[in-house]
Formats: structure tokens, C-alpha cells, sequence
């Protein structure tokens, strides 16, 4: 696969970054949701986690809602056979205020060698705490 293509199921894993990053400030949900797999799970900033399409659905809205702009800077994305280790951090500008984060993120190979995530920590760099299952 080559930069700025996808496959049936996914995208190039060079692309997993800014394609989050363009569709976060199109607020685009579905198409969010598509860069991630089924059974995938992220972890909120109190390190729930959320687990399934639907619940990402509703961690995802809140980020939309707040009508901020996104910027990402990637760190390193790291494939060992169909996993992968990403890492990014990234900024949400709101009016005059600002969040910031560093994410920890597992993306898997589809069959056809494109890559969705799996697991997606945005707050990663917050806390030694471990994250526990909901």
C-alpha cells in the first residue's frame, strides 16, 4: 500500500494519523468509526475503558461537539508482523483554550495489508495508572 491510499477494510498505516486528524476536524463520525475495528477499544481520560464501535461512538461525539480544531504530529508508528505501536501527540484548539495529549495506539493489519486501530489510549502520557476493563 502506498501513502494516501486505502484498502477494502483500512488505510496505509503512514496515513492512520492524518486520516484521524482530517476527519475529527470535518466532524466526520462515520468516518472516524470506519478507521477502527470492530472489537476496538480506547480509554478515556479517567481510564475507563470502552470497547465496540458504539461505545467509541459516544467518546468520539463529545470530542466533535466541542467544535475544536485538531492538530497531530506524529511520534512513531511501528509494525512488527500485523500489529502495530503508534504514538502521536496532539493538540485541540477551543476558542482561546487548549488540550493537549500523547496517545499510545495498537493497529492491526486487515487481510488485504491495511491497518485499522485496535486499541486507542489518548491520554496515555497522563498517569502511571493502569486502565481497567468496563
Amino acid at each position: 500500500m502506498t501513502a494516501g491510499t486505502t484498502g477494502t477494510t483500512g488505510y496505509a498505516l503512514s496515513d492512520l494519523h492524518s486520516q484521524i486528524e482530517t476527519r475529527i476536524n470535518a466532524k466526520d463520525l462515520d468516518g472516524i468509526l470506519a478507521m477502527f475495528s470492530a472489537e476496538a477499544s480506547m480509554i478515556d481520560q479517567d481510564r475507563a475503558v470502552w470497547t465496540g464501535k458504539d461505545a467509541i461512538r459516544q467518546q468520539i461525539a463529545g470530542t466533535l461537539a466541542s467544535a475544536g480544531k485538531m492538530t497531530i504530529r506524529t511520534r512513531y508508528a511501528v509494525a512488527c508482523g500485523d500489529l502495530a505501536l503508534l504514538s502521536n501527540d496532539w493538540t485541540l484548539q477551543v476558542g482561546d483554550g487548549q488540550a493537549s495529549g500523547t496517545t499510545c495506539q495498537v493497529a492491526r493489519r486487515q487481510p488485504d495489508g491495511s491497518w485499522l486501530f485496535l486499541i486507542d489510549y489518548p491520554f496515555a502520557a497522563d498517569g502511571p495508572e493502569t486502565p481497567e476493563s468496563s
